[in-house]
């Protein structure tokens, strides 16, 4: 599993340690012949499920409270605008979607691409991508459950001009 494949918030600082550490690790125990690039892209994905499963694991234990540690999670505060004491609940809301829907939010919102463009590289429609994306922005904390982009009130403004009332 990559991050960038499967679309995961994970600090990658975090996983090069925790890499390098479990490399070491299992290294220790291994053959010269598991030294091959799958060996080593299989201790990746390793490390990068303890780090989902820790994370989860967290958040279960104290819902809705900010890490002890803000600097695994700091990066989710600066790139995508969460409010910091949500960036533990929010990675992990994000990281449990379904790959689809972290995906679009990738490629539309992060990578800018055209939505056409999306919907052709992601083999999905318009509407799929607009609702995993707002899923996506759901998870991080920036919108309310049901609510949808443009979707908060606003005043209407009358379109008769005999119908306005005067200022």
């Amino acid at each position: 599993m990559r991050l960038r494949d499967q679309a995961l918030l994970i600090d990658f600082d975090r996983l090069v340690e925790r890499t390098l550490a479990g490399v070491a690790i299992a290294a220790a125990h291994a053959s010269a012949d598991d030294f091959i690039p799958e060996w080593l892209l299989r201790q990746v994905d390793l490390v990068t499920q303890r780090i989902l499963a820790e994370d989860g694991e967290e958040e279960r234990l104290a819902p809705g409270a900010p890490p002890d540690d803000l600097k695994y999670y700091r990066f989710v505060h600066e790139a995508y605008a969460t409010e910091i004491g949500l960036v533990r609940t929010a990675t992990v809301n994000f990281n449990v979607l379904p790959v689809a829907a972290r995906r679009a939010f990738f490629r539309l919102l992060v990578d800018g691409l055209p939505v056409d463009d999306c919907v052709r590289q992601l083999g999905t429609t318009r509407e799929r991508l607009r609702e995993d994306t707002l899923e996506a922005l759901r998870a991080l904390g920036h919108l309310k459950p049901g609510e949808t982009v443009g979707s908060r009130k606003r005043k209407k403004r009358e379109s008769d001009p005999e119908k306005r009332k005067p200022r």
